[in-house]
């Protein structure tokens, strides 16, 4: 289960939320790759505390994506700046 509570992945056609990211095994899985690979799984619970948006973009076929970390304060903006791989 992914941590983050505010999610979003965006394949280009659709945007999918926590639920639908959960119950969709290929959806889930590059979730949660590039949020380990970005370095938000570490942040997760300040992410949640300032509920901050976690936003994926990836291709249509979810392969190959990227986070972005929204609606967070600067200070956790630059943690995660700086502590990204």
């Amino acid at each position: 289960m992914i941590k983050i509570k505010n999610l979003i992945v965006n394949n280009g056609i659709k945007e999918y939320d926590f639920d639908q990211i959960h119950s969709d095994k290929k959806i889930f899985q590059l979730a949660n790759s590039v949020i380990i690979l970005s370095g938000l799984e570490k942040l997760s619970d300040k992410i949640n505390s300032e509920k901050g948006l976690v936003y994926i973009t990836c291709k249509s076929d979810f392969s190959l994506g990227s986070a972005e970390l929204r609606n967070a304060s600067i200070e956790l903006l630059e943690e995660y700046n700086n502590t990204k791989p």
